[in-house]
């Protein structure tokens, strides 16, 4: 008897083993801190050179350089894990759209990796950058002292999937700003709680938060996977420690996008992100047989079996049932072998 109430109990050790690695897989991983200098031919990279970090042809993190440097304290650039299967992957790393050097992935890590790219790199060199799945980093082409007034600066942003128009209002006058955008495969922090239709990055170059009076950012998102997603609004969430909801409208629809604006006054990493419908529970209605069991049930007193016994009592009778007999059993062979 012994031997089968421990096979049980090893039976439900591994389905509580086993439902908790399934639990703990769904974690996401910790991400990949990289770090260094970045040198052209003729020196260090000016500040604002674009570094990206990608999987293939995908852009899964991207920064700029600061004093020759990137991935410094004020500017982390961490490669995240968010589906816990990206360690030993190989990373390429890309400095004004050319491949420079690359690294496996090491969930918690801090790699110090510097980058060099084999040509010159002028600070008044920025361009419009593209990778090769279609997905463009613009950067304002302004000559190198040219100003630009306080107001109104647009820059504009386009991908198959998405159109993304960004207005900044400026409160000085500054000298060639531009923005970095680069769409994301996923979270660059940890993941909202709303459904995302599209990660980004937006990074500024030649200004920064501070000089921003007011911005918006126009969008579109397929009405098919609003629907799929059983969406009730849209919006932008930015994130600043937490994922922060932006004040968001529609401006337009048409057979496939809806279009959408939002308002903000700083840039960092965005989320394009659903409101989901609450879930509602429908009555179930009962057949005939359904019926009849619950007035038999009514007319039973408190206690009574039929119907209304939880699954887990029934459980329990059946085994106390199966040690009664077990118990009867071992008795009555215990007296045949002593009248022997």
């Amino acid at each position: 008897m012994k031997t089968e109430t421990f096979a049980v109990l090893a039976i439900l050790a591994g389905l509580f083993i086993g439902g908790a690695f399934a639990e703990a897989a769904a974690i996401p991983g910790i991400p990949n801190q990289f770090f260094g200098s970045v040198n052209s031919l003729n020196g260090p990279a000016p500040d604002g050179t674009l570094v990206e970090a990608k999987i293939g042809n995908i852009t899964i993190a991207s920064t700029v350089t600061s004093n020759g440097l990137y991935g410094s304290a004020q500017n982390l650039f961490l490669i995240t894990d968010p589906d816990n299967n990206m360690t030993g992957k190989n990373i390429s790393f890309y400095v004004a759209g050319d491949s420079v050097a690359s690294a496996a992935f090491a969930s918690g890590q801090h790699t110090k990796l510097d980058l060099s790219v084999n040509k010159n790199l002028w600070a008044d060199s920025s361009s419009s950058q593209s990778n090769d799945n279609g997905v463009n980093t613009n950067a304002n082409k302004d000559n190198k002292n040219s100003e630009t007034p306080a107001g109104i600066k647009t820059l504009t942003f386009f991908d198959n999937a998405s159109s993304i128009k960004i207005s900044i209002n400026l409160k000085r006058a500054i000298v060639n700003p531009s923005l970095f955008i680069t769409l994301l495969p996923g979270a660059p922090e940890t993941a909202p709680q709303q459904p995302v239709y599209q990660y980004m990055n937006v990074i500024e170059k030649n200004f920064a938060n501070a000089d921003i009076d007011s911005a918006t950012v126009e969008f579109r998102v397929s009405r098919r996977w609003i629907t799929d997603n059983n969406i009730t609004a849209v919006y932008i969430l930015r994130y600043d420690n937490s994922w922060n909801k932006l004040q968001t409208e529609l401006t337009g629809s048409t057979a496939d996008y809806n279009s959408y604006k939002a308002y903000t006054n700083a840039f960092s990493y965005l989320a394009i992100a659903g409101e989901k419908a609450p879930a509602q529970l429908q009555p179930q209605q009962k057949t005939g047989q359904q019926a009849a069991n619950s007035s038999a049930n009514k007319a039973l007193p408190t206690g009574s079996f039929l119907g209304s016994v939880a699954s887990t009592t029934w459980v329990g009778i059946i085994l106390l049932l199966a040690v009664i007999v077990l118990y009867g059993y071992r008795t009555k062979e215990k007296r045949k072998e002593m009248t022997q």
